[in-house]
């Protein structure tokens, strides 16, 4: 069983490590956004040893964790 964390989406729900966001919050996530989050998942699993993927990735994840903070009430 993976491990959960709280939706950054202030929803409540628990989800699992692997995801960002619920489905609910992942959909109100803007688009250029969520389409970062998967383009650079998908190339970090395809080349796991490349350094500046794993940043694109870090930086893509921080830009949606920061929208989702700054729409806290």
């Amino acid at each position: 069983m993976s491990h959960l964390h709280e939706c950054p989406g202030r929803c409540g729900r628990g989800v699992p490590a692997e995801q960002i966001a619920c489905d609910g919050c992942w959909r109100i996530l803007p688009v250029l956004l969520r389409a970062d989050l998967s383009a650079t998942y998908a190339a970090s699993r395809l080349a796991p040893a490349d350094v500046a993927l794993w940043r694109a990735r870090r930086d893509a994840l921080e830009r949606a964790l920061a929208w989702y903070r700054a729409r806290r009430p």
